[in-house]
């Protein structure tokens, strides 16, 4: 696809990028296959291909997007599947990134005040624990505001059902390995995680010693991802050069740190590439030692044998966009889920995005409920009995349906077979009899 900027518009890095991104597009149209929105909607707008042409448009005349470009941009849920069938290579997370930023300055001042309440709350845990249990217990104060009712009803409708409280293993300070020591691992905390999925943080610090591995958990909150999404690269740029800072700190007081793990693969994403994100030399180390959690043992192995035997469950693993588009890592990690001694099944239409996306389930939620409930049909129809996943929005998203298959966390169903503690949402979903 031919670009007309001017010459001395490329001078600007996002520009320049954008431009090569676009031109790299030959019209094929393999991307409307496996794109989400374009499944369900069946509008040429709602494609990477019509997107790239709204952007296109947009960016060489420099102009504001109309309120329509910005609906169907504001459509596209960033899961990358376009990027993973996409023959020519052309790189869409950098162009919608960048045209997310572009359109901030052109939205209503309404909208960027809810926008940027939402991402000021969700990324920091003691706003966003002080919103969840107003929500959970005050809902009625709210209700008599009818703005307020409906914003907030998305939020509330995606809370789990169990404690909201903090665990004490969410602190920082240094966590020694068990046994052997096998090497030493940097763990961030995250920020709505540890309020939503306190457990998920706990289970995996837990597994990660029992191990055999040193783990460092930093001082810090969000990684940026959220943000990234909403198109605050300065703010995202900010936290991710925080993370940078820990990890710096953390190797000089304790030494060489082997690898950072992420147990939340949409902050994954978002951390492998902060190369690019930030530009600097930092970035770039931090991002090459990014590593899933789920991916990290598998690779490692799991040492010794699980006190508690899974064999005859049948789990349904559920590859999040963000590890299987963003993060290149298809299929399911094997090794360490065979470990249980449960049949792993892989889940129909795999690669199609359940509809979480950061945000997109509270910003878009009309079309981020038809994607859960067709996923759904699928987890249904799959013959399994749960449902495991490596990233809390996809686990919050498709949790809670009267009758659904419970879904928890792949260290969760670790730490099930290696300490013999049931996953929360096990008990939620009043399945935990069953599952024994």
């Amino acid at each position: 696809m031919r670009t007309f900027f001017e010459e001395s518009r490329l001078e600007d890095e996002d520009i320049l990028a954008s431009s090569k991104a676009i031109r790299r597009c030959v019209h094929c149209g393999l991307c409307t296959a496996t794109c989400p929105t374009y499944l369900l909607l069946r509008d040429e707008r709602d494609s990477p291909r019509g997107r790239i042409y709204m952007m296109k448009s947009i960016l060489e005349e420099d102009r504001a997007p109309t309120r329509e470009e910005m609906k169907h941009v504001d459509r596209c849920l960033s899961c990358l599947s376009c990027t993973t069938t996409c023959p020519s290579g052309v790189d869409y997370r950098r162009l919608v990134d960048h045209m997310r930023s572009y359109m901030e300055s052109h939205r209503s001042l309404w909208e960027r005040l809810y926008r940027k309440t939402l991402w000021s709350v969700m990324t920091k845990a003691w706003r966003a624990r002080c919103l969840f249990v107003l929500l959970r217990w005050g809902l009625g104060v709210l209700s008599f505001v009818p703005y307020l009712r409906l914003k907030t009803s998305r939020v509330r409708s995606l809370m789990p059902r169990w404690d909201l409280h903090p665990m004490a293993s969410d602190v920082a300070g240094v966590f020694f390995a068990e046994g052997e020591k096998r090497g030493r691992v940097l763990l961030p905390r995250g920020c709505v995680q540890r309020v939503v999925g306190a457990q998920i943080h706990d289970r995996v610090l837990k597994l990660l010693t029992w191990q055999g591995f040193e783990v460092i958990v930093p001082e810090g909150g969000c990684c940026g991802a959220l943000g990234h999404h909403m198109g605050y690269v300065n703010e995202s740029r900010a936290e991710a050069e925080h993370q940078v800072r820990c990890l710096h700190e953390a190797e000089a007081k304790y030494g060489k740190v082997d690898a950072v793990l992420s147990h939340a693969s949409g902050c994954g994403s978002v951390m492998k590439d902060y190369g690019a994100l930030l530009g600097s030399e930092g970035g770039r180390d931090y991002g090459s030692r990014v590593e899933d959690v789920s991916f990290f043992l598998s690779k490692v192995g799991m040492r010794g044998r699980p006190r508690k035997s899974l064999a005859g469950m049948k789990v349904v693993y559920h590859a999040a966009c963000s590890l299987q588009h963003g993060q290149g890592f298809g299929g399911v990690p094997p090794d360490v889920l065979s470990w249980t001694g449960a049949e792993v099944l892989e889940m129909k239409e795999s690669h199609i995005c359940c509809g979480s996306a950061g945000m997109y389930n509270v910003l878009q939620g009309e079309i981020a409920d038809l994607l859960r409930e067709r996923k759904r049909f699928y987890m249904s129809s799959s013959g399994g009995s749960c449902v495991v996943t490596g990233n809390i929005g996809c686990l919050l998203q498709l949790s809670g349906a009267e009758g659904s298959l419970p879904v928890c966390h792949v260290a969760e169903l670790l730490y099930w077979s290696g300490f013999g503690e049931r996953p929360y949402s096990f008990y939620s979903s009043g399945l935990s009899s069953k599952m024994s």
